[in-house]
């Protein structure tokens, strides 16, 4: 995996779009399971957490430590913008003040624990998946750096398979559950489970059976498999086949990485690579665009135009936002030296 595959960044993107639905004021459209597009972004980080692994093997705190230098700076100021936009404005005009209720989940939120179910809520409340993303990630990249063999083949597939069957018999079938059951938070066991799914897909893709890329009906199962993610999607708040994802999202990942087929070829746009790559900036943004939108238009909006307006919108802040992240990294980075 030399470079961005636009394949994935397309999907990345495509996915990005939908979670910016599902949390945006456009209810009369909204795909009724637009939720599950979180579980190909976590089997996508187990992949990329494992071909990590492949290339350059490091220690579990090395490995952390260097993908926080990557994304904790833009995570801490949308954190903090965050902050701003939805406690301490509106505190200080309606309160005068600042209350506790902000301060705290800031510093859980700072702390990377929003999603391990010590404490509850957050302020920029989708940064869950963060939390979950480089916590969960610790903990399995610290399993395959000691016990690579037994944690591929028995402790990740029985980790990922017992958590997702317990999961997917809980209030319907949805894995949209944020609840304490037991000692367990089941968010964090929903990334961790994922997360070893990318992880045992990339150890399949590099083993010797991998040898399925080269087949032509691939290009025929990535057609099908993606009209099957759509109906997933669309199904209307019915969560029935929710489950469903976890089979389908693996095999559009390792279709676009490693399979050369017309899908791949006809995606095949640098313009893919530039969208995928601000879809984490998207993500970070997205519950404050999300609440703006709501107080310009209202909920229930079921204008398309409106609603790609708001897309390029969003868009095109993530680019700024990455852009000036960038630079505040740079002048740190420099400063430092």
């Amino acid at each position: 995996m030399k470079g961005r595959i636009a394949t994935i960044e397309f999907y990345r993107f495509a996915f990005m779009v939908v979670l910016l639905m599902w949390h945006g004021p456009f209810d009369s459209f909204k795909f009724g399971s637009g939720y599950l597009v979180v579980e190909f972004f976590f089997i996508l980080s187990g992949y990329m957490l494992m071909e990590s692994f492949y290339r350059k093997p490091k220690t579990a705190v090395q490995y952390t430590i260097d993908r926080l230098k990557r994304m904790y700076v833009p995570y801490f100021v949308a954190l903090c913008l965050a902050c701003l936009y939805f406690g301490i404005i509106p505190d200080l005009i309606i309160r005068h003040s600042v209350s506790m209720e902000l301060i705290f989940p800031f510093i859980d939120e700072a702390l990377l624990i929003q999603g391990l179910g010590l404490f509850g809520g957050g302020i920029n409340y989708p940064l869950w998946y963060f939390s979950v993303l480089i916590i969960g990630g610790y903990f399995l990249y610290e399993l395959i750096s000691r016990w690579q063999t037994i944690s591929l083949h028995v402790i990740i597939p029985i980790l990922s398979v017992l958590t997702l069957t317990y999961l997917s018999n809980l209030q319907g079938g949805t894995f949209e559950i944020f609840t304490v059951n037991g000692v367990f938070y089941v968010p964090f066991w929903r990334g961790m489970a994922e997360m070893g799914i990318g992880v045992v897909l990339c150890a399949f893709c590099h083993s010797r059976y991998n040898k399925m890329h080269k087949s032509v009906g691939l290009d025929f199962v990535a057609v099908m498999t993606l009209l099957l993610i759509v109906c997933i999607l669309n199904s209307d708040g019915n969560h029935k086949y929710d489950k469903y994802a976890i089979i389908f999202f693996p095999i559009i990942i390792y279709v676009g990485i490693w399979n050369k087929s017309f899908l791949n070829k006809f995606i095949d746009r640098p313009v893919w690579v530039k969208l995928g790559g601000v879809t984490y900036e998207m993500y970070l943004l997205h519950a404050m665009t999300g609440s703006l939108a709501y107080r310009v238009v209202g909920p229930g909006i079921d204008n398309i135009y409106l609603f790609i307006v708001y897309v390029i919108a969003v868009t095109l802040l993530s680019f700024i936002f990455k852009t000036c992240c960038q630079k505040l990294q740079n002048k740190k980075s420099t400063s430092s030296l």
